[in-house]
């Protein structure tokens, strides 16, 4: 009995914990639906002492340190979940977008990795997982660009500037507008309101009485001459805060105009864009007013939340509205998040992302303004962003300098507001194309491309630096006494990737100039891509050759001269002879024309004017003359072997023919061997009339100049080494 009495109270507490249980889990889920984090925790906390392995636990809070930033609570959630038997793809994302915000990247590589294999329609996988691989590409711009808190962020969560006049409107949570401050349950801190803050100055004050209510404002957009606001707030409008069926509160824009006369804004209308379903948020308009950026989750976007577009249109009344939003598609959208629009004054596109590769968080990406549309977004790269949060970018200029928010250094979900200037400061070096000499006394005139009014700056010595304009293409033009002027032309890319700008000039009246054909000793064809070195001035000279074979080059002051070919015959070694240039007396701006046959291992080389006379074999004194220069090409490459060939036509008996040509091959030979190449580098053989180039057999009537095309003499270069 008493056994049985125990089982049974065991039981009822056994029922009453799991009631319990029961009760926090929909207590816990009832805060997390309301947003309210920071009362879902404990409770979560609880739940998983009673149960160690409850995914759903894991699941809940992962998701909930993700809501409030703090990624290294998400990361061991994550770490749980992902290691579960058959692990939810969402796991495996959350997990490497925590890491790769903790900045551990070479984890985050193999879990973007796992998850691009289970959803391998999803190129977050492997865009990041190949962005990381290439980490150092995020760190070029380093240091070109100087960061500074603004004064006027104080610690609290200020975010999302927006320039008025020479001030900064921005969001924060701080206080200042009312006694009686509503707590939001997401953060736990006061709902958020607009201020104003001149851009020095180290406090703000309430932007508007009118536009700042009990719930959240913020950010906002201005139009051009600042008489008209757009801005964010929750959807509460004539003291109603309206609900989604879910009951949740969305975001949505309203405009107000500013009143001259009483100094305040009135006319707040919501924007016909809204809905009670989802939110219409983080607006900005285009220089012109005409075009109205924005951010919103509404159906049909491509991720969590996408960026749209509407047009200034009128309406059947005669009134100005907008036109329904349109997806700025997926060469901006991303199956993340893309928030925080801004257009800068060249029209470009600047915004916030989670989507697409960066350092973790939101990064900042910039879109190039084109005819239609925008380029694909680049990542502003280190420090712009960082592995936090980086958002809420807006420029004076076209990206040289302005304001963004961040949660660098600061507890999870604080942001402040930081200044940016961004310049590439570059050395620039004038010097002599010949003599490689820096040309102290040059200036230099730099242009801005792409501006009204071109700003020239003149630099007086070489080697000083200029801070050049991000996002901006030069101009640069350099001129000093007894020079031709030189100009070239930056690229952006080109001015970001360079250590030291240099602009080479040529001088009025060259020494001498050079011009140098290098072709194939064999086929005769213009060779490529050799280098030719002339040496003998002050110092060493290097030009190559074009597609054409053809190198120029203006000689430095000297008196003599030694040009040197080299270059690459694929797998075959080839050489070439190197050539000697005297210039005493030679009148001044001339050019040498100078030939360099290049030979390759198993070129076959005609060796043009070796004559024998009739029936004869014995080297003449012209032919002497022609196989001298294989003696030099032979005594300059000790390494060479050839074969000697000897060729007839075919006017006398084939067995009469092979035997002359071979006594004349041989006969070659031993000119060669009686100069002093050794015997083991040649070999000598006749052909006859077996190798005949054209048509001209036996009993084919040719004229005399087909049969003398016949009697040749070449060789064969059949090694160039040991």
């Amino acid at each position: 009995m008493r056994i049985k009495i125990l089982i049974l109270g065991l039981f009822i507490c056994a029922s009453g914990l799991a009631q319990d249980l029961t009760l926090k889990r929909k207590l816990a889920d009832s805060y997390y639906n309301q947003y309210d984090f920071y009362k879902a925790i404990p409770l979560y906390d609880q739940l998983l002492k009673s149960n160690p392995e409850d995914s759903l636990v894991y699941e809940k809070l992962a998701l909930t340190y993700d809501h409030l930033n703090d990624s290294e609570n998400a990361e061991k959630y994550y770490a749980f979940l992902s290691g579960i038997k058959s692990p939810k793809p969402a796991y495996l994302l959350g997990y490497a977008r925590a890491l790769s915000r903790n900045g551990k990247y070479s984890q985050a590589i193999e879990w973007y990795g796992r998850y691009s294999r289970a959803v391998p329609d999803d190129p977050r996988g492997t865009g990041f997982g190949q962005a990381y691989k290439n980490i150092r590409a995020f760190y070029l711009d380093s240091s070109a660009c100087l960061i500074k808190k603004a004064p006027f962020s104080n610690g609290s969560d200020d975010f999302s500037p927006s320039y008025f006049g020479e001030s900064v409107v921005f969001s924060s949570d701080r206080p200042g507008f009312s006694l009686l401050h509503s707590t939001y349950n997401w953060t736990q801190k006061p709902y958020l309101d607009l201020f104003v803050a001149g851009r020095d100055s180290v406090s703000a004050k309430p932007f508007s009485g009118e536009l700042n209510s009990k719930y959240h404002e913020g950010p906002v957009t201005f139009s051009r001459n600042q008489d008209t606001i757009i801005f964010t707030r929750s959807n509460y409008y004539h003291s109603h805060l309206h609900k989604s069926g879910e009951g949740i509160n969305k975001l949505s824009l309203f405009q107000a105009v500013w009143d001259g006369v009483q100094k305040k804004w009135t006319g707040i209308t919501p924007l016909s864009m809204n809905s009670d379903e989802y939110s219409v948020e983080h607006p900005a308009l285009s220089l012109d007013g005409k075009r109205l950026y924005l951010t919103s989750d509404m159906p049909g976007g491509l991720g969590g939340f996408d960026l749209y577009v509407c047009k200034r249109i009128t309406d059947s009344d005669g009134k100005a509205t907008w036109d329904k939003p349109v997806n700025l598609g997926p060469g901006i959208n991303s199956r993340g998040n893309e928030l925080f629009p801004f257009i800068d004054r060249d029209g470009n596109l600047w915004y916030a992302s989670n989507g697409i590769p960066g350092l973790g968080g939101l990064d900042i990406f910039r879109a190039e303004k084109l005819k239609e549309g925008f380029a694909g977004p680049v990542n502003a790269g280190y420090p712009l962003n960082t592995r936090f949060d980086d958002f809420g970018l807006i420029t004076s200029g076209t990206g040289e300098e302005g304001y963004f928010s961040s949660d660098r250094n600061n507890n999870y979900g604080n942001d402040d507001i930081y200044s940016f200037s961004k310049f590439y400061r570059k050395p620039i070096l004038v010097f002599d194309r010949q003599t490689g000499f820096v040309l102290p006394k040059s200036k230099i005139d730099i242009e801005e491309k792409g501006v009204e009014h071109l700003k020239t700056a003149d630099i007086p010595a070489a080697g000083a630096a200029y801070s050049f304009k991000p996002y901006k293409s030069y101009d640069l033009s350099a001129r000093a006494a007894g020079y031709k002027p030189g100009s070239i032309i930056m690229t952006q890319d080109q001015i970001r990737q360079a250590d030291t700008i240099r602009i080479a000039l040529h001088r009025e009246a060259p020494l001498l100039g050079v011009k140098g054909l290098v072709f194939s000793a064999g086929t005769k064809a213009p060779l490529a891509g050799y280098t030719a070195v002339i040496t003998g001035g002050t110092r060493a000279q290097e030009f190559r050759s074009d597609a054409q074979g053809f190198f120029t080059g203006e000689l430095q002051a000297g008196t003599g001269y030694r040009i040197t070919v080299t270059g690459s015959g694929g797998k075959k070694k080839c050489i070439a002879l190197p050539v000697e240039l005297t210039t005493a007396g030679t009148a001044k701006d001339s050019t040498f024309n100078v030939l360099f046959p290049v030979y390759c291992e198993g070129d076959l080389i005609a060796m043009e004017d070796i004559y024998y006379d009739l029936d004869k074999y014995n080297i003449r004194e012209d032919a002497a003359r022609v196989l001298d220069k294989l003696f030099k090409l032979m005594s300059d490459y000790p390494q060479m072997k050839i074969e000697l060939r000897s060729h007839t036509d075919s006017r006398a008996s084939a067995g009469y023919n092979m035997a002359l040509s071979d006594k004349r091959a041989k006969s070659a030979a031993a000119y060669l061997f009686s100069k002093g190449i050794a015997r083991n580098r040649i070999v000598g053989k006749g052909y006859g009339e077996t190798m005949l180039l054209n048509k001209c057999s036996d009993g084919v009537p040719c004229s005399e100049a087909e049969h003398q095309r016949n009697r040749r003499t070449e060789f064969k270069i059949l090694s160039l080494s040991e």
